[in-house]
């Protein structure tokens, strides 16, 4: 074997280590790079970008908000209904009690409306339910905090909550005064905003009640025809009134309720 050929299969051996080498540190660099990334850009807290609290509390509370509404509008606003009619829909698995928002016990006369302010229900009942939830999602922010190295002094005195036409809105009473390196971050009242039609839901609930216990009835297709994201189900029950079942084509939020206008006894009609 001559002088060439032996140089030229030690010029191979040689390239192929030069590459593997290269393609080890590319690997390598986007391990490095890959993690690097992920602890920067958490919405929450993390890393060396400023903490995000409103972010972190969304996320913290949102499921128990969801939860909260799926049950109110699957029983007529009310967590414990009282005067209600238990009532099985092809969907469920088993009968629900739904509350009557428009109810007369006699037979012929209107409704009368069981709940005026039905809005300012709703917004009770879901700050009644989530109320221990905000203050330990608060509590968990500190924990947070404290572990990413801040020195955290944290004050929690309760919120306020809406509901706006496409959210369900938290008003936090709270503050965070955060130090970390010599650094002081304040950060007071914070705003959370929780997407959902469930404003909506109670807008039309309200309105099916005004209209039943004026008229005995609802426009339930004509109400479809001029909203068209909605949807309308009336189911009839003999001698106990009017079940509605209202759902938003584009998210599938529900919201049901009862009535009893303007009943017939039994056999009339």
């Amino acid at each position: 074997m001559d002088d060439e050929m032996i140089n030229r299969k030690y010029n191979q051996k040689s390239g192929q280590v030069t590459i593997f080498i290269v393609a080890g540190v590319v690997i390598v660099a986007i391990i490095l790079l890959f993690f690097l990334l992920r602890k920067t850009s958490d919405p929450n807290i993390g890393g060396s970008e400023k903490p995000d609290p409103e972010s972190f509390m969304e996320t913290c509370l949102k499921d128990e908000v969801y939860e909260v509404t799926e049950m109110l509008g699957a029983q007529g606003g009310y967590i414990e209904p009282k005067l209600y009619i238990e009532f099985k829909f092809e969907e469920d698995p088993i009968k629900r009690k739904i509350a009557y928002l428009c109810y007369n016990q006699n037979f012929y006369l209107r409704c009368i409306n069981q709940q005026p302010l039905l809005l300012k229900h709703l917004e009770e009942e879901i700050k009644n339910q989530i109320k221990n939830d905000t203050q330990d999602c608060f509590d968990s922010l500190s924990t947070s905090l404290d572990k990413e190295g801040y020195v955290v002094e944290a004050r929690y005195r309760g919120f306020n909550l809406e509901l706006k036409e496409k959210a369900i809105e938290l008003k936090i009473n709270a503050s965070l005064v955060l130090t970390r390196n010599e650094e002081t971050i304040r950060e007071k009242d914070f705003k959370v905003r929780i997407p959902t039609r469930f404003y909506g839901l109670a807008l039309i609930a309200r309105e099916i009640v005004n209209q039943e216990s004026r008229y005995c009835s609802f426009a339930d297709l004509g109400y479809e025809i001029l909203y068209s994201s909605w949807k309308i189900d009336r189911y009839n029950v003999l001698g106990q009134g009017s079940i509605y079942s209202i759902q938003n084509k584009d998210t599938n939020e529900k919201f049901r309720l009862a009535t009893r206008s303007c009943i017939l006894p039994t056999g009339f009609g």
